[in-house]
């Protein structure tokens, strides 16, 4: 596991940030995780006694309690405590020193391991010239710090006093070693990184190792009506992909203040997860169709799933309020825990999903793009090794059929009829080929035949999914607008390419319009 800190997410640039995951994976991939976790058993034995004084020390009672503890027994146990660290001294020393031995030639490695890996010298180059420049460096506040100083990106503990003991190479000879031109030059910090607060320390650069079957046509009635989201270009929202700007954290940030804090509490513990995806499938409380919901709450009720049952009612009396746009990141926030279950539970969850979407015999085109999305990130019986990441298409010409399938499918989405589809299917269409294809009709649009056509799109070679990906932004945003289920279709179809879309922008540097 590679665990990032705030610091490195809110310092280091799109590029740093891959040149020192980069050079984490490095670490993984040599094997010198199995032998640093082997080294903190070892070191453990080494170090406890020294520990155990520091521990003695650390734990004394405070002035202020001393009167109520009964001060007497301070002193003696502060002495034992300096006795059994001075003992512990020797322990200490040959601990950092093997550490030192062993850690300081992997970190060169695995430095030039994050060149080969990302082809740019710059990213982890400029990433280490900010460590330097940053007043504290990449230290972190924690006693355990000492623990795993080994398995930190940088110097974790601030130095000592004996160069011989450090764990890390300095800084300098790091950078030289990948570029001596890099030497003289300085980098330009976020303003987070030189605030002089408590908090401060957020901002240090630092990181630690560690289906459809027998469904009918998906329908299309009702899309159109939908608010329109913000405007973008092609080139843009492509762009996207892969990256992730302060907009796009703003917009994050901003839907998550505006749920209810029960809401979100639902979404980190099991039943509510369940519970709230439920919410999105089950027919909203002011539907006329009672019947159905009825029938969708004896669905679930069979299935055992009553305390789901509870949450899922009282996240329907809060979605009205919340409007069809938090639809598909409240399902974000609900994967991590519904990630969780075993292989047997995901499948009974995707089950009742499926059994909720089956309830009223027809499948809108948010079903099928919650159900997807829900498909793609929990499917509990992957395929074999190499089955599903292997590259089976490198031309578009077998895949016509599918991008067709799929292009027609996102062009409905965002039209009343497919009479004015066609010109957003024509315009992608062109974009992509010579070939003259016509649109597929609605009834075509079967779940099985477009489940078959995503499979396909997932084993495209990764240059020829971004000239369909371009294909798709340009149906989406033909008639210069994106509507919002429209949106939630696209985000649909590009996860299940492994090419996962967030929000579209008007411009990725300014914020988007309050009125979108």
């Amino acid at each position: 596991t590679i665990t990032v800190s705030r610091g490195c997410l809110s310092v280091l640039t799109r590029d740093e940030l891959q040149g020192v995951i980069g050079h984490e994976f490095s670490h993984i991939f040599n094997g010198d995780m199995s032998l640093n976790i082997r080294l903190m058993g070892i070191l453990f034995g080494i170090l406890l006694i020294g520990k155990l004084g520091m521990a003695i020390i650390r734990n004394l009672p405070t002035r202020s309690s001393r009167s109520e503890r009964g001060g007497g027994i301070v002193l003696p146990m502060l002495i034992f405590g300096v006795l059994i660290s001075i003992v512990g001294f020797a322990g200490f020393f040959c601990g950092r020193l093997i550490k030192a031995a062993v850690s300081r030639q992997r970190e060169f490695l695995a430095d030039a391991s994050s060149v080969q890996f990302t082809r740019n010298p710059l990213g982890i180059g400029g990433a280490l010239l900010k460590i330097r420049q940053l007043t504290a460096g990449s230290t972190v506040r924690s006693h355990h710090a000492e623990d795993a100083s080994h398995m930190f990106f940088s110097d974790a503990i601030g130095g000592s006093w004996f160069s011989m003991l450090d764990t890390h190479p300095p800084l300098n000879e790091r950078i030289a070693a990948i570029n001596p031109s890099l030497l003289n030059e300085t980098v330009k910090l976020p303003a987070a990184a030189t605030a002089s607060t408590p908090n401060a320390s957020a901002a240090r650069a630092t990181l630690v190792t560690s289906d459809f079957d027998g469904m009918s046509t998906v329908t299309m009635a009702g899309f159109a009506a939908q608010t329109p989201l913000i405007q973008t270009t092609t080139k843009q929202a492509v762009a996207t992909i892969g990256t992730l700007s302060e907009v796009h954290l703003d917009l994050a940030r901003g839907l998550l203040d505006s749920l209810p804090p029960e809401l979100r509490t639902l979404t980190q513990i099991p039943d509510g997860a369940r519970g709230v995806v439920f919410a999105l499938f089950m027919e909203p409380l002011a539907s006329a169709a009672n019947s159905i919901r009825d029938k969708q709450l004896a669905i679930l009720a069979a299935a055992g799933e009553k305390t789901a049952i509870t949450h899922a009612c009282e996240v329907q009396r809060l979605l009205p309020q919340l409007g069809d746009r938090v639809r598909v990141p409240l399902v974000g926030l609900c994967v991590p825990m519904l990630k969780r279950m075993i292989p047997e539970g995901r499948v009974a969850f995707l089950t009742n999903v499926n059994a909720l979407v089956h309830a009223d015999n027809r499948l809108d085109l948010f079903e099928f793009a919650l159900q997807t999305i829900l498909l793609h990130r929990l499917n509990p019986a992957p395929p074999s090794a190499g089955a599903s990441d292997k590259v089976k298409f490198k031309t578009l010409e077998p895949l016509l059929g599918d991008v067709q399938l799929v292009l027609s499918l996102l062009a409905f989405a965002g039209q009343n009829s497919p009479t004015e589809a066609e010109p957003a299917f024509r315009k992608a269409m062109s974009s992509l080929t010579r070939q003259v294809l016509a649109m597929a009709s609605p009834k075509d649009c079967v779940p099985a035949r477009l489940n078959a056509s995503l499979a396909n799109l997932q084993c495209a070679a990764p240059l020829l999914k971004e000239r369909v990906i371009h294909a798709l932004v340009d149906c989406v945003l033909a008639d210069g607008k994106v509507m919002i289920r429209e949106a939630e279709v696209l985000r649909a179809i590009t996860e299940s390419m492994d090419c996962p879309m967030p929000p579209l922008l008007s411009n990725p540097t300014t914020p988007a319009p309050a009125s979108a």
